[in-house]
């Protein structure tokens, strides 16, 4: 008889506004109906969060038609060994009343589930033993007398609609734009759907912005078709997520708390590469290995390299974003507004230095009406008031309470926090070749023995591991920008050609449908 021993990790977040869900956790997990004969088992888990919602919105402030799940996964170790990615079944996941577990349709569906309600509503949720099937002969511990250790993963995610949107704004800087022969001057934004069209830069090709082969007349690009990696108005990537098809990202940015989780299963070899601690910018990592901590698991992640996120997503089963999706994930199907942020609109308080009302224990709040935080270079002048002080980044998600309308939350049309300011959101570029390469495949899992995702369409990729940066850029600004930075169009650093850890830059992944 097989002896498993469980654990469940989850992020907490303990405020809400609106359609947001939040304080997602994963309790009773247990392990049962091993099936010797055909390989399977189920991870039973009761799994709770506040404040879910499917097709609630109004279709003007919040989408109608989205709704937000868990994205789920697991790893085992077997005699404390190495841990390992669970490969769970296809099909044959029991789900309690209410909800639908699935697994996406997309490349490596084995690699994680999806957890959302089954009808539209809002509220609660607690969705009590939630079983999902583990296909244990895959993962060769389908035999013998062995001892199991699995450990769930959980973590926030919002469904992004299949639909028609903007990208670009005629206003922000280096803003994308539909092609009209003229890189000097300001232009209409585009519309990405089922029609085919040009998108070109609204400055001409430079470092940071675009490569040279915008000034050839742009990049075409079909929605639902794919994009064109040359300047003929040809599709020569199928694969690449332009943001028309529906996808999931993750609602709040990676925190200090998901890298440890992370760093923790690592092997010592590739925890030495993927480990740091920086001392400033309010990182508070801690600890040796095994033993990885941080005082602030709710606190956004900040010194990533695109090695280290790569790495994380490849871990976790899901992809970097694109700024095409970016965009998306911010704006969904509404009109581009010249100069807007993430909730909407162009306005946004003074560059101020924020009150923190508590600990930072992941109940803190922030006392001024913010919708985000930015504008705080590295002075003594613009440290944060209360809590732990300093500059860098906050709790994600702060700026929502039960009390807070979109603009103050400073959540999108969809219901993902922080897209504006706090850090910068680390993309798959659309301005280099190297971005233009990327097809959308999904993490495995498994790392490489020395610590490097190693998908050969991701950027940074050497012929083994993606070692490089190259195609990664950043979008939506960061605390220590001022407010032009962090309009949802501003392509200042789109492609940033930075392999650096920097307590400005950080990441969050997604998930295609």
């Amino acid at each position: 008889m097989k002896n498993f021993r469980l654990c469940a990790i989850a992020l907490v977040f303990m405020l809400s506004v609106g359609l947001m869900a939040n304080n997602l956790q994963i309790e009773n997990v247990l392990v049962t109906d091993f099936d010797s004969a055909n390989g399977t088992a189920f991870i039973n888990a009761d799994v709770v969060w506040e404040n879910g919602w499917r097709q609630n919105g109004d279709g003007i402030e919040f989408s109608a038609s989205n709704w937000d799940a868990a994205w789920i996964f697991a790893k085992f170790r077997i005699d404390n060994d190495e841990w390992r990615h669970c490969t769970l079944s296809l099909d044959g996941h029991i789900a309690p009343p209410g909800a639908i577990i699935e697994n996406t349709t997309s490349d490596n569906p084995e690699t994680g589930v999806i957890i959302r309600r089954d009808a539209q509503g809002a509220g609660n949720v607690i969705y009590s033993t939630c079983k999902i099937k583990w296909n244990c002969a895959a993962d060769d511990v389908a035999n013998g007398e062995i001892d199991v250790e699995v450990r769930m993963f959980a973590k926030e995610m919002v469904d992004i609609a299949e639909e028609q949107f903007y990208v670009g704004d005629s206003y922000s800087s280096s803003t994308l734009k539909e092609a009209d022969g003229n890189l000097f001057g300001d232009g209409i934004p585009a519309l990405i759907g089922t029609e085919p069209i040009t998108i070109e830069c609204s400055v001409p090709p430079q470092v940071g912005i675009s490569d040279q082969l915008w000034q050839y007349g742009g990049i075409y690009i079909d929605g639902d078709d794919g994009i064109g990696s040359d300047e003929t108005p040809t599709i020569t990537n199928p694969n690449y997520p332009t943001g028309y098809k529906g996808f999931y990202i993750m609602k709040y940015e990676l925190t200090e708390g998901d890298w440890v989780d992370f760093c923790n299963t690592l092997t010592e070899s590739q925890a030495l590469q993927l480990w740091h601690v920086n001392n400033t910018d309010r990182n508070s990592l801690s600890g040796n290995y095994p033993n990885f901590q941080t005082d602030r698991p709710d606190r956004a992640m900040g010194f990533l390299s695109p090695q280290d996120a790569m790495a994380y997503a490849e871990w976790a089963g899901l992809r970097p974003m694109t700024e095409l999706e970016y965009e998306k994930a911010c704006r969904g199907d509404q009109i581009s507004i010249p100069g807007q942020f993430a909730w909407g609109n162009t306005t946004i308080g003074g560059a101020i230095a924020l009150s923190i009302s508590g600990l930072e224990d992941g109940t803190e709040t922030i006392m001024n009406f913010q919708s985000c935080n930015y504008g705080h270079p590295r002075t003594a002048e613009t440290v944060f008031l209360g809590g732990d002080g300093g500059h860098g980044p906050l709790r994600s998600g702060i700026f929502a309470t039960n009390q807070s309308n979109r603009e103050i939350s400073g959540c999108t049309f969809y219901g993902v926090q922080d897209m504006s300011g706090n850090l910068s959101e680390g993309i798959v570029s659309f301005g280099s070749v190297e971005g233009r390469l990327f097809e959308g495949t999904h993490g495995s899992g498994e790392l490489t023995s020395d610590g490097f995702a190693s998908v050969p369409d991701w950027p940074g990729y050497d012929g083994t591991a993606n070692r490089g940066y190259l195609g990664i850029g950043m979008r939506g600004g960061n605390w220590y920008n001022s407010a032009s930075a962090l309009s949802i169009s501003d392509r200042s650093n789109a492609v940033l050609g930075n392999g650096n850890r920097d307590g400005r830059y950080g990441y969050r992944f997604v998930r295609s449908q």
